[in-house]
């Protein structure tokens, strides 16, 4: 099958780009019938390639297509690149979702096999993994193609955002769920994917054909993530829910997880308080954090323990691990991310967190000069980063 490409949506992208970077206020954009339309085909185009070859991806196809979002595979990475099985698992705990759609179908069909009730109802079921992260990571939404070998990209430019997904049946059945029986989840996602397994074999028998299939289908999908929609509670009213599995929590079992973790659920960041006389000097403070929904109580204790340091409080709903003392930051979160690397974007946060810690370990920061180099890293970082 063919890769898309709207390549409009390239030309929207790449001119809102350049008009951030030059701060200009307004920007031509030539339509498909103007002869600028094509000259800049070609500068797009070129600026694709060699971005792609930059980035290692050795091979690029695209159709140019009148609408429709954007569909680009994965960057062929190197052994060498392969993300690490664990890290995958932790940043999948983070950030992946396990989900099973189902949509009326208001069509009128001579032939509902799909029929839940004598009036015809059709309902369209659909599993699907998938990961969304900001345009900012793309880099990682390719890598995590590549390693799975499956699934499809698409490009959500009025968000800044990024999708790796897999929605076929055979590709979940082959691929996603042998992985993850393999290497188990360890967050309260895991009970979601059970859950999801089960779905996804019921609707590869046709299950999702049959009324007592589907209202099976729907009393799983009420027990997964936050449950049935408002539509689908007063479409299905006599749905029961399925019970969910309980998680046995069995520790942290690699710093690969955890680093895959922390790439989606972790924070760097840096506090600065300045002298306030000549007396007292400039202060900068570190803090690296963890949050997690309630629910997922035991796995930040044991994060916790894992790392050996750290504070935990916690609200109605969320958790927070916070490292705030500085000798638990320089000896034991800078070694640990060190050996086990993050590969998104936070890395680059991580990076900075470093140079800060070494220009404070210098004592740079007593000076000026030094703290002014502090604020100007620490402005780049997380939201600062573009």
């Amino acid at each position: 099958m063919k890769n898309k490409i709207d390549l409009n949506m390239l030309f929207q992208d790449l001119l809102i780009r350049i008009k951030n970077t030059l701060s200009v206020s307004n920007i031509y954009y030539p339509k498909r019938d103007n002869i600028n339309f094509y000259f800049i085909s070609i500068f797009i185009l070129t600026y694709l390639i060699l971005s792609f070859i930059d980035t290692g991806i050795s091979y690029f196809e695209f159709i140019c297509l009148s609408g429709g979002p954007l569909y680009v595979t994965g960057p062929k990475l190197g052994e060498g690149n392969k993300l690490h099985n664990e890290y995958v698992v932790g940043f999948c705990d983070a950030e992946a979702t396990f989900s099973i759609s189902v949509t009326k179908d208001n069509r009128i069909r001579k032939s509902s096999r799909r029929s839940s009730d004598n009036s015809r109802i059709i309902y369209s079921v659909h599993p699907s993994f998938a990961i969304s992260l900001s345009i900012k990571d793309w880099h990682l939404i390719y890598s995590l193609q590549s390693f799975f070998g499956v699934g499809k990209i698409k490009q959500d430019l009025s968000n800044n955002a990024i999708t790796f997904y897999v929605n076929s049946v055979e590709d979940l059945l082959n691929v996603v769920i042998p992985f993850f029986k393999a290497h188990s989840l360890l967050s309260q996602k895991w009970a979601d994917f059970v859950l999801f397994e089960k779905a996804v074999y019921l609707i590869k028998e046709g299950a999702h054909l049959t009324t007592s299939g589907l209202t099976e289908i729907v009393s799983i999908k009420a027990s997964m993530n936050k449950g049935l929609s408002d539509k689908l509670v007063a479409q299905f009213p006599e749905i029961s829910l399925v019970e969910r599995p309980v998680l046995i929590n069995k520790g942290i079992r690699d710093g690969n997880w955890l680093a895959g973790f922390a790439d989606g659920e972790g924070s760097f960041y840096i506090r600065i308080k300045e002298a306030s006389s000549a007396k007292s000097i400039n202060r900068v403070s570190f803090f690296f954090s963890i949050s997690q929904s309630i629910r997922d109580s035991d796995l930040i204790h044991d994060i916790s323990k894992f790392l050996d340091c750290g504070a935990i409080s916690s609200n109605q709903k969320y958790l927070q691990l916070r490292v705030t003392k500085f000798e638990d930051v320089e000896t034991k979160i800078i070694p640990f991310f060190k050996n086990y690397p993050m590969h998104g974007i936070k890395n680059l946060n991580y990076l900075d967190f470093c140079k800060i810690m070494e220009l404070v370990q210098s004592k740079v920061n007593i000076t000026t000069e030094g703290i002014n180099e502090i604020k100007t890293i620490k402005e780049g970082m997380n939201f600062g980063r573009t």
